[in-house]
């Protein structure tokens, strides 16, 4: 019984796995410099030239690659806070990511992103 409890929840933990997806496209925006030092979810505070990101559910830690698809530059990110806040968009960049992008003129830009690495606990 015990046995057939466990794998029951490990095939519940996979499936719900499968179903996250691990690309997404939409608009991404950043954060301010005038953010610098605020804490993050994931207990850091926010350093404008670090290569970092929010996102809404992938896990704290995971490594996610950042395509603008206009001009094809790209920026690997690592996920410390949760947000965006606003629906239209599925991630928010640090500075120094969005300065990668060349987004820093324009303030939101189109992109699709990755995820490359997720530290599931």
């Amino acid at each position: 019984m015990r046995g057939c409890l466990i794998l029951c929840a490990c095939l519940l933990l996979v499936q719900v796995w499968a179903r996250t997806p691990n690309q997404m496209q939409g608009y991404a925006s950043y954060y301010s410099k005038s953010l610098k030092g605020k804490r993050t979810s994931n207990g850091g505070r926010y350093a404008p030239k670090s290569l970092t990101a929010a996102h809404r559910t992938w896990p704290l830690g995971s490594k996610v690659l950042v395509l603008e698809p206009q001009s094809g530059k790209k920026v690997e990110v690592t996920i410390t806070d949760r947000g965006p806040h606003s629906r239209k968009r599925v991630i928010d960049l640090s500075y120094a990511a969005a300065k990668r992008l060349g987004l820093l003129r324009k303030g939101i830009g189109k992109v699709h992103i990755t995820l490359i690495d997720s530290l599931r606990s």
